[in-house]
């Protein structure tokens, strides 16, 4: 415990000398509902929790989804090469499986991987992204082990106009979108529509590594998103959300005959994957205190690897989709200073593949209830929620949150919570094969979570310093079974100790504005005593912004200490730290001209062992959006 402690007071000491000497333009009227899942002021909020704005999502450029979230606190990104190839979102440690996505408030991802393709959601489609940081099972269910991140497409307001953006850069890269959108006495709209085509660069960089080929792998991606919501009365309102991303991204990839007599790298390998997500809610203010939403959506997730022989122009094809069905009725209601929580969810996953899984469906019901509110200078938090899986039985999970507001400007947040994971349809029935086979015995994986925050809040400022301690066990681990044989099945076997320090900020002084965060931490295998793969122990993000009357520049600087690319830690990759510039000019009303340079200095590094990551490149744009 020694090495946290240390780090803990490294962070204590640099968020004092910050509150001394920072000022920081905080909107705490901003409203969030990630962390409650009701609407309520950010800075009454009990949870370590973030948002990720328009302003930020336009700085990022041609940036992926993935590269910006990278940037926020608590969160490391691995990738198996350029723009489109599959991405890692690791949340406080803990294992890339363990973040729930969400888009519009619909669950996305795969039921046979257990992830969701951050690599294939369009910056273009998004209007904002709140990051909960922390197990949250009590309010989502499954997944939420190390957090949650939910996704809003855009929503029309203002009168009703069109938008625009088109750039171009570094590896032939083509990016835009236009969409219309606005607001009237009877509801709102939005419809947008996006495009990205790019060459990209090799994902391998290593030409030992057995599935090199030596080309470029291009991406190419459509999307589009749409939104409604129409008044039908006073307190009552019909919408819906709508998202589909279509990507194709070429890769490197080694095709073997069944027997492994026989494997060439000279195929024509690629990677079709189609994201989709919708859902129409009904919102109905039945009374002063209680306030009523019905949600009912589907989202897919739709992935085909496609490989053609050149010599036999033979065609290999394997598929897997996922498909989620869900239905929610939440209600609100306002008791005392605080709201009480009441909802009841049925969830259904099915999939159907190439491969023959013996089950192909599961269906989920959950209750849940909860209750937030600030008492004076006392704020509290309870959550409970229960889920009947038809594949494993029932699991209950719990959180309570507890703040206190010492001055208007400090207040300190204490937290406990519990979490599970539901073990994927490939760790339960893949198809027995010559290497291995699912087990239907596995149960779910599970967490318990300690945390303390301290948060400075004032009109000029904002920092928290929060602690953590996520005890996971029950992890799912493919073991050979037995030893020697080369069958793999994954059983209930590991134990993991997530702890760390998070110290996240952000200030201005005068036209200048500041953000950074700094992360402390030690994912650790308690089996073994190694670090958890592709974990770093410490990381983070300095940026500085200057606006004048038509300018906006600025630029961040992004750090990562050393990771292991193996379980035994014997494989290094090593730290890197790299330079990203942007800025805009406004020519016109609503007219603007954008600019971004990311690792201006060309650092090598890897996330992931013998695949590339991009040089020093450059995207430039107009992008037309009326204020």
């Amino acid at each position: 415990m020694h090495r946290n402690v240390r780090r803990a007071a490294i962070a204590a000491a640099l968020f004092q000398m910050f509150t001394s000497s920072a000022a920081h333009a905080a909107d705490d009227a901003a409203i969030v509902v990630t962390g409650t899942r009701q609407q309520m002021r950010a800075a009454e909020s009990l949870s370590d929790l973030s948002v990720v704005t328009r302003e930020d999502i336009q700085r990022a450029g041609q940036s992926t989804l993935a590269e910006l979230l990278q940037t926020q606190p608590g969160l490391e990104i691995s990738s198996t090469g350029g723009p489109g190839q599959p991405a890692t979102v690791f949340m406080r440690g803990a294992n890339g499986a363990h973040t729930l996505v969400l888009i519009d408030g619909m669950r996305v991802g795969s039921a046979t991987l257990g992830t969701t393709a951050f690599e294939h959601l369009p910056l273009a489609a998004i209007d904002r992204i709140e990051i909960l940081r922390g197990p949250a099972s009590s309010l989502y269910g499954s997944d939420a082990i190390g957090g949650v991140i939910q996704i809003f497409t855009k929503r029309g307001s203002g009168p009703i106009a069109p938008n625009f953006s088109l750039g171009y850069g570094t590896y032939d890269t083509w990016q835009g979108s236009a969409g219309i959108g606005g607001q009237t006495e009877g509801g709102r709209f939005s419809l947008q529509a996006g495009f990205v085509d790019t060459k990209g660069f090799n994902a391998i960089t290593n030409d030992q590594n057995f599935a090199y080929n030596k080309d470029r792998d291009g991406y190419r991606n459509t999307n589009f998103s749409g939104s409604f919501a129409l008044n039908l009365a006073q307190g009552h309102e019909l919408g819906g959300n709508a998202l589909y991303s279509d990507g194709t991204t070429q890769k490197d990839a080694l095709q073997c005959d069944p027997f492994f007599f026989a494997c060439t790298t000279d195929y024509d390998s690629k990677t079709r994957q189609t994201v989709q997500s919708g859902n129409l809610y009904l919102r109905n203010q039945f009374t002063k205190i209680w306030a009523s939403t019905l949600r009912i959506g589907q989202s897919t997730d739709d992935m085909a690897d496609q490989r053609l022989d050149p010599s036999t122009n033979r065609e290999f094809k394997d598929t897997f989709r996922t498909t989620q069905d869900q239905v929610v009725w939440q209600n609100d209601v306002t008791a005392g200073p605080g709201k009480l929580l009441l909802a009841a969810e049925q969830l259904k996953q099915r999939i159907a593949s190439t491969n023959a899984y013996p089950v192909t469906q599961r269906t989920i019901n959950s209750l849940l209830a909860g209750y937030q509110g600030w008492f004076d200078k006392h704020g509290i938090q309870v959550n409970l929620r229960g889920d009947s899986n038809s594949q494993f039985g029932d699991e209950t999970t719990g959180g309570i949150s507890y703040g206190y507001q010492f001055t208007p400007a400090w207040r300190l947040m204490l937290g406990a919570r519990s979490a599970f994971k539901a073990p994927t349809f490939n760790d339960l029935y893949f198809p027995a094969s010559f290497f291995g086979a699912g087990n239907p015995k596995l149960q779910p994986e599970h967490s318990q979570n300690r945390e303390g925050a301290l948060v400075y809040d004032t009109p000029r400022q904002r920092l928290s310093l929060t602690l953590y301690r996520n005890e996971v066990r029950d992890l799912i681990d493919w073991v050979e079974t037995p030893p020697g044989s080369w069958f793999y099945t994954p059983t209930n076997v590991n134990r993991a100790l997530l702890t760390g320090a998070t110290l996240a900020g952000s200030a201005t002084f005068g036209n200048w504005q500041l953000r950074g965060n700094l992360d402390f931490q030690d994912p650790r295998d308690q089996t073994t005593d190694k670090l958890l793969v592709n974990r770093a122990q410490h990381y983070g993000t300095l940026g500085a912004d200057y606006r004048a009357e038509r300018w906006q520049v600025g630029g961040e600087v992004v750090g990562s200490g050393v990771r292991y690319d193996d379980q035994a830690n014997t494989i290094t990759l090593g730290g890197y730290g790299i330079v990203n510039l942007h800025g805009q000019y406004a020519i016109d009303k609503g007219w603007n001209l954008f600019a971004r340079a990311n690792n201006v200095f060309d650092k090598r590094y890897e996330l992931r062992r013998d695949y590339a990551t991009a040089g020093a490149n450059v995207f430039v744009g107009v992008r037309y959006e009326p204020q």
